[in-house]
């Protein structure tokens, strides 16, 4: 790994990128992408949820978290492209 951070500007547009590209994907998964990329640019990579949450507190990209049955302990997250409709179906 690098020892210069990445911009957290340049970080929320890869964010961005992947999750458009993937058109979403686990939280898990986005990150994991993330730091592969920009490390691989021989940087350190930023906080990523610190800026994953300021871009979902800003409407650019959504989040749904969910709840397995029988693993009502473990809070999961689907991250998808801002304007992404969802609609519950029961």
């Amino acid at each position: 790994m690098g020892t210069e951070t990445w911009p957290e500007n340049s970080s929320e547009s890869v964010l961005i990128s992947i999750v458009n590209e993937h058109q979403g994907l686990k939280l898990t998964e986005l990150v994991m992408h993330a730091t592969v990329a920009i490390s691989k640019l021989g940087y350190r990579e930023p906080d990523l949820v610190k800026v994953l949450n300021g871009l979902i507190s800003e409407a650019k990209l959504l989040e749904i978290e969910y709840v397995l049955p029988d693993m009502d302990y473990r809070i999961k997250s689907f991250i998808l492209p801002a304007g992404t409709k969802v609609k519950p179906l029961e």
